[in-house]
């Protein structure tokens, strides 16, 4: 094992054989900075839920998009973007040996065209990012095959849900947690094919159930303890959860008692030292069906990874941000936002399809060779955008290379400073944040979020003062379930569901019970029991 220290922050990380096998393997150099580093460069790409009212470029349409009027890059709403009445090619400039590679690939980004919004194949989604293949939903964002859904973040095949995050197959859920397969759930967590209940944590194949902790195959529990159906339906009207409550509409103060009273007793039971299903030979949290997958964090499908976050059907790839869909991706490495077939992408933004690319941002449509590209589609053998012949290529990339491991930038990601969203806009903020003086002293741009005027009927977040209006669709599942009309903004219940989750780093710390020594996201300070596999699977069947 290899130690380094990280040059920007100072820390010690280290290198596994493994990890310099890959690095090897891909004929990239070995990171210069800790993975923690790498994340929040990559995080400073990623604007994934602000959205301005703004003009394409283009068309002079009224758009939603991620950039407001002021950036310095022209912007097309997706249609657009996307048909073929522009050539990314037309930008394209020779590539400048007496100067930094960095400082030419900005240049050609502020004039290319960019997309307004990552989204593609929806409908009816017009308030929606990161998106693809969805219908009639609104403020959904990084989500995929989803209908009817509102307010909710990384779900999948989703139908009839609001407040939710991570869910996947699953259907009429309400403010929920990392759900799979499960149906008419409310106030729920790290649940598996359950149904008809509230209020659960960490149940599989449970229905009828009430504020309870670690079930399997239970049905008509309250509090974990068994009762008759009739007994079932008493103690939920005690609560102020029964049929007839739900008729006349829940109280607010009785969900909130609830909320607080239910956070109480899970502490009560063990949990496992990690979340995850069907996972072999792998550490983080949030892991699904996945193999041999080192600190990764909200994956599914996915063998021989590392550091590696919510992502899909990726193999043998190393600090990936997001994507990979039902195509995945395969040795690529530092690179934000890449799936749908890639196959060795590198130090790239917001590819999708293609292979042997560089350098690149938002070029889609498998494209192939080609470094230091924007806004391309099905190009091969292009650097800076303009097109070369494959011999000419071949010829040229290896100048290149050499030329940026003497400026010292081959072999890192786009520096924060490139980004063409500011550090508050970003998840950099949600994973890292930093005041405004903070941002700007690491020359980092910072957005002042106008005060916006209550319109009529608008409700105002108890929290964060900021105004809100329920929409239609919103309101009736409200009434058919009898739930009362949310106090806070949608920004604020995103974020008080992400409070609940647990942070993207890994502890050393023993077994509760057997001592045995684990890698968990649950530090030692937390207050939560936590055992390991072979504890935990003892203490829940």
């Amino acid at each position: 094992m290899k130690s380094k220290a990280c040059v920007r922050c100072s820390s010690d990380f280290h290198l596994t054989d493994k990890d310099e096998w890959f690095y090897n393997e891909n004929k990239i150099p070995e990171p210069t900075r800790c993975p923690s580093c790498r994340a929040l460069r990559r995080y400073t790409w990623r604007n994934e839920r602000v959205l301005y009212v703004r003009k394409c470029n283009g068309t002079g349409k009224t758009i939603m998009a991620t950039f407001d009027e002021n950036v310095p890059f022209p912007v097309y709403d997706v249609p657009y973007w996307f048909s073929d009445a522009w050539d990314g090619r037309d930008y394209g400039r020779d590539f400048d040996f007496n100067r930094p590679f960095f400082e030419q690939f900005r240049e050609l980004q502020n004039v290319v065209p960019q997309l307004a919004r990552s989204v593609s194949g929806n409908e009816n989604c017009d308030f929606t990012n990161q998106a693809g293949w969805n219908k009639n939903c609104y403020l959904i964002f990084e989500a995929n095959y989803s209908e009817d859904c509102y307010y909710s973040s990384y779900i999948q095949y989703a139908k009839d849900s609001v407040d939710c995050l991570r869910v996947r197959e699953s259907q009429l859920c309400y403010e929920s947690i990392n759900m799979e397969r499960c149906y008419n759930i409310k106030f729920s967590e790290d649940c598996t094919s359950c149904s008809d209940s509230w209020f659960l944590k960490s149940c599989i194949g449970s229905r009828n159930c009430f504020g309870s902790v670690n079930l399997r195959n239970k049905e008509f529990y309250f509090f974990n303890e068994q009762c008759t159906p009739e007994q079932y339906e008493r103690r939920l009207s005690e609560v102020g959860f029964g049929s007839e409550n739900i008729e006349a509409g829940i109280k607010q103060e009785d969900i909130q008692k609830m909320r607080e009273q239910f956070y109480a007793f899970q502490l009560k039971f063990p949990h496992k030292y990690m979340v995850d299903r069907q996972t072999e030979n792998s550490t983080g949290s949030y892991i699904l069906n996945s193999q041999n997958c080192e600190e990764c964090f909200g994956i599914w499908n996915c063998q021989d990874c590392k550091f590696v976050v919510d992502s899909n059907n990726m193999k043998n790839v190393y600090d990936v941000t997001v994507f990979g869909a039902d195509e995945g991706a395969e040795f690529c490495c530092d690179s934000h936002e890449i799936g749908a077939g890639c196959r060795n992408v590198y130090y790239s933004h917001q590819i999708l399809g293609g292979h042997s690319i560089y350098y690149s941002s938002t070029c889609f449509f498998n494209n192939t060779n080609i470094f230091g590209c924007s806004s391309l589609k099905r190009a091969n053998y292009c650097i800076l955008n303009k097109q070369y012949t494959k011999e000419e290529y071949e010829e040229l990339v290896p100048k290149i290379i050499e030329h940026m491991k003497k400026t010292g930038e081959w072999g890192e990601f786009f520096p924060m400073s490139l980004s063409p969203w500011d550090y508050n806009e970003t998840l950099a903020q949600e994973y890292f944040p930093l005041s405004k003086e903070q941002v700007q002293a690491m020359g980092l741009k910072w957005k002042d979020q106008k005060q916006l005027i209550p319109q009529e009927g608008a409700i105002i977040c108890e929290v964060s003062g900021k105004p809100f209006k329920i929409i239609q669709q919103e309101a009736e599942f409200y009434k058919r379930f009898g739930l009362p009309t949310p106090l806070r903004h949608p920004d604020q219940r995103y974020t008080d569901r992400m409070a609940r989750t647990l942070p993207r780093h890994l502890w050393e710390r023993p077994c509760d019970k057997c001592a045995t020594q684990l890698q968990s996201p649950y530090s030692p300070e937390r207050p939560e029991i936590i055992y390991c596999d072979s504890c935990y699977l003892g203490e829940v069947y």
